[in-house]
């Protein structure tokens, strides 16, 4: 799909179909509503982007997923098949099956409670590329297991404070950029490698 918006509020995909190509549905603002089979394996980046989806059902046999699958998207909550091998949800955010990954966070989770404040869970030991990609929640605490978090983890975020527990060593490019909000960041002495923009251009912050 490129310029043809056809206006659908509610997409049921039959069974048997494998793949949701790239940008499939990319701007039907109005749809709300997506069912999708267990004969899905691939979903495209920008199939669900710029929709109206709230909710969303990750099928069994999907084996890769990141946020830009549905940028622009109000969702609230995602879930996963129980027979996914790879990924599950817990409290609406998709991490990998044994809990070490944070792969995606809903961008719409927190939309009516901006003073949020999130503190991953300590099994996670990598954040995802794009996780928290326009998610809107004030602070975070992230625990010690953390090390690694990938590039442009926090894109577009609606953080003003970020705490870390010791025990991150690696930030990778850009993954605070576009934070305008963010005017705290707690650093700790187990951090090894800074990334290129990693705090984007902002200026106003206050590094501890």
């Amino acid at each position: 799909q490129k310029e043809v918006q056809c206006d659908i509020t509610k997409l049921v995909v039959k069974d048997g179909v494998r793949s949701i190509m790239e940008n499939a549905f990319i701007g039907e603002a109005y749809l709300e509503e997506v069912t999708l089979p267990d004969s899905i394996e691939y979903i495209g980046e920008g199939a669900f982007a710029y929709t109206a989806i709230e909710r969303f059902n990750v099928p069994q046999k999907v084996d890769y997923l990141n946020s830009l699958m549905f940028v622009g998207s109000p969702i609230k909550i995602f879930t996963v098949s129980p027979y996914n091998e790879y990924y599950k949800a817990v409290d609406g955010v998709i991490y990998s099956k044994d809990m070490t990954e944070l792969v995606i966070a809903p961008a719409g989770k927190w939309i009516d409670n901006p003073n949020y404040s999130y503190t991953i869970p300590s099994t996670v030991t990598t954040i995802m590329p794009y996780a928290f990609l326009n998610v809107n929640v004030n602070s975070i605490t992230i625990p010690s297991n953390v090390k690694v978090i990938k590039q442009m983890a926090f894109f577009g975020a609606g953080l003003s404070r970020v705490y870390f527990r010791n025990g991150i060593e690696m930030l990778y490019d850009s993954v605070f950029l576009d934070c305008p909000k963010l005017t705290f960041v707690h650093l700790p002495s187990s951090l090894k490698s800074v990334g290129s923009y990693t705090f984007g251009y902002n200026n106003a912050i206050d590094y501890d």
